[in-house]
């Protein structure tokens, strides 16, 4: 059973090598349209700061490209083109051989055919050695205040522990003038347990993982740290730590999986339950503004018993 599930995996991971290349350039061409209409015609030039990379780093690698002089955060030791050896090592060191392999496994057989396939969808070489890797916490940048013109994330800020920190740090980080792009996968949503048999939603596939398991009584363990907040939690935040621009819904799904009886079973809106992320356009605030924010985020988290 155990050799069947790591074929299946194998098999997943080769064939997203294509399919997620595809997506992701398809919403870094979406985002590039809306800075254009935001008033940022061309990164050339502009200092990017991408917070929570991840082991593939594509939005550092496309920015990149496009000529924006990129840095990349983490909290992995993310290692790009021939460096990914340093990666390798690290991990082994870190957290034992196991973990390591996994990763030279991963790569071999999705994460290099991912860049090949990210590469000529973009229709432009994607160079590695473009892209300054940092090793990091979200909650606390090593870099001076105004120091980005863009700050970009995807799907990190649901794995966040102190959201309010990390969101006050992209407010100090921005140059006046600068803005935010922050997309967060929402956690009371189909996928937002993060297990692998909802990572693409067809009705026809056969899944051992319940509809909405993570959000039921005796669910089973989520397979990475997740905060389980939920969007009106995170639009509090926002309003408090930036000036938000446009708050853009992303795709309601899962309809056909939603029995009346779950949204009553699981406490949560149908919004809640539909609705797979949200996007965040923002600009820093003015500095008195930050500093009444903590005061009434002082106020509110004390009161919370």
């Amino acid at each position: 059973m155990r050799i069947t599930e790591a074929v299946r995996r194998l098999r997943l991971a080769w064939r997203e090598g294509r399919t997620d290349a595809t997506m992701h350039i398809a919403g870094y061409r979406a985002w590039r349209t809306t800075l254009v209409d935001l008033g940022i015609p061309s990164v050339v030039g502009r200092q990017v700061l991408e917070m929570g990379c991840g082991e593939r780093c594509q939005l550092s690698l496309l920015f990149a490209a496009d000529g924006a002089d990129v840095t990349a955060l983490d909290t992995l030791p993310v290692a790009l083109g021939l460096g990914r050896p340093r990666m390798w090592a690290t991990l082994a060191r870190e957290d034992g051989l196991t973990r390591a392999v996994r990763q030279v496994v991963r790569d071999a057989v999705h994460t290099w055919r991912y860049w090949r396939t990210l590469g000529r969808a973009a229709g432009r070489r994607l160079r590695s050695s473009a892209v300054n890797v940092v090793r990091a916490d979200a909650t606390r940048l090593p870099f001076p205040d105004g120091a980005f013109d863009l700050v970009v994330s995807s799907a990190v800020w649901e794995h966040i522990d102190d959201v309010d920190a990390a969101t006050r740090e992209v407010g100090r980080v921005l140059r006046p003038g600068g803005l935010a792009v922050i997309q967060i996968a929402l956690f009371p949503s189909l996928q937002g347990g993060h297990h692998a048999a909802w990572h693409a939603i067809s009705p026809e596939s056969a899944r051992l993982v319940r509809p909405w398991d993570h959000l039921r009584p005796g669910r089973l363990p989520l397979p990475v740290y997740l905060n389980e907040w939920r969007e009106a939690q995170y639009r509090e935040v926002f309003d408090q730590r930036l000036s938000v621009l446009r708050w853009e819904d992303g795709e309601m799904r899962g309809q056909e999986y939603l029995a009346s009886d779950f949204v009553t079973e699981l406490e949560y809106s149908r919004r809640d339950l539909l609705l797979s992320s949200v996007t965040a356009w923002a600009a820093p605030v003015a500095p008195d503004r930050q500093l009444q924010g903590s005061a009434n985020a002082t106020v509110r988290h004390g009161d919370t018993r």
